[in-house]
């Protein structure tokens, strides 16, 4: 299940599309599932898989070179006609943010289009606590999976963040 966290009306003629970045060290069956449940459920045009080159949780030293992570990324969706493969975050320098990946390939696409972040729920509990989380949530809107056992942890915190609003604890 895709959990859409801040779902609105969507403009009939605008192009839905999903970003997946990520290490990607090696891609998975996770990730493409992901991705397919995005299409299906979020009704996307296309999910582009963006490796990054250098992402800021990680080192360079436990890393597989982005060349050979992005084409194994390649192989993975070759059969998936939505499914797509960004290189913006293949040549950039220093630490590689979602937030930057996705400003560039806004100025690439229409103004219309509804780009959609997408990622594991284990991931979003760590992602909200990062710095730069406000800034895709500007330009983006956030759709979290539900992987298996963690779908209880969100009822969980759907919960208290209703009690913390109400003033309940």
């Amino acid at each position: 299940m895709i959990y859409n966290l801040n779902p609105s009306k969507h403009s009939v003629n605008a192009v839905r599309i999903g970003f997946l970045g990520g290490t990607f060290d090696p891609p998975h069956n996770g990730h493409l599932m992901m991705a397919q449940k995005a299409i299906e459920e979020l009704g996307l045009e296309e999910v582009n898989f963006a490796p990054s080159r250098l992402p800021p949780h990680k080192t360079e030293n436990h890393l597989t070179p982005i060349a050979q992570r992005v084409e194994m990324v390649r192989l993975a969706i070759l059969n998936q006609p939505r499914m797509l493969i960004s290189y913006v975050d293949m040549d950039r320098e220093g630490p590689t943010y979602s937030v930057d990946s996705i400003k560039i390939l806004r100025g690439g696409w229409h103004e219309s289009t509804e780009i959609y972040f997408l990622m594991g729920m284990d991931f979003a509990r760590e992602y909200f606590d990062l710095a730069q989380a406000g800034g895709v949530i500007q330009l983006c809107k956030l759709a979290v999976l539900a992987r298996p056992g963690l779908a209880r942890i969100l009822m969980r915190s759907r919960k208290n963040c209703r009690d913390c609003a109400s003033g309940s604890s």
